[in-house]
């Protein structure tokens, strides 16, 4: 009976290892994507590619190669359309709950649009998306793998957001443990 209690911990933590280790490559991925999110911004913000270059530390070269991938061009659409969210959010008067409810009724709605294409995707159908603001059109195909790379980008966004509520004492913090048999209950719901 005690061998199989020692097997069973350390299935579970196996399991624990095997998560910690997704979670850091996913974070991984979504530092490097918001890295390149910056590039993009500070780029059209008019910075020459050696300054930065030099503010990441990357070589020119890698800086150029970064700029000439095909999702920028997404990324640059994208960044334009959030632009008035983050000058809303400056007017806000520094006052942290109503800036975290802002930008958590945002990421909401964006997961809305993210869900439907889901089921879009899930039917068959194609997801084709208008990637400027009303009424300039420049629709795109989303693919599940495209889809998929947003919702990383907005799970970024949910973590970061909810960092912020924890330092500024508005969520109180909630152990792993919790977190874990609560996503737990959902998974099995």
């Amino acid at each position: 009976m005690e061998s199989h209690e020692r097997h069973r911990q350390y299935l579970q933590n196996e399991i624990l290892v095997e998560q910690r280790l997704q979670l850091a490559t996913t974070r991984l991925e979504e530092a490097q994507r918001e890295r390149i999110w910056a590039i993009v911004a500070a780029k059209e913000a008019g910075l020459s590619i050696r300054k930065i270059a030099a503010a990441t530390q990357l070589s020119p070269t890698r800086v150029h190669q970064l700029l000439q991938d095909p999702e920028v061009d997404e990324i640059a659409t994208w960044l334009s359309q959030l632009r008035p969210m983050e000058q809303s959010e400056s007017k806000l008067d520094d006052d942290p709950v109503a800036i975290i409810a802002q930008r958590l009724e945002f990421e909401v709605e964006v997961l809305r649009w993210y869900l439907e294409w889901l089921s879009k995707l899930e039917r068959g159908e194609q997801v084709i998306v208008n990637l400027l603001p009303e009424p300039q059109r420049m629709c795109e195909r989303f693919d599940l793998a495209r889809v998929i790379r947003i919702l990383s980008r907005v799970t970024a966004d949910l973590d970061e957001l909810q960092c912020n509520a924890q330092a500024n004492n508005i969520l109180p913090s909630e152990p792993k443990d919790e977190r874990l048999k609560r996503l737990e209950k959902l998974v099995r719901a």
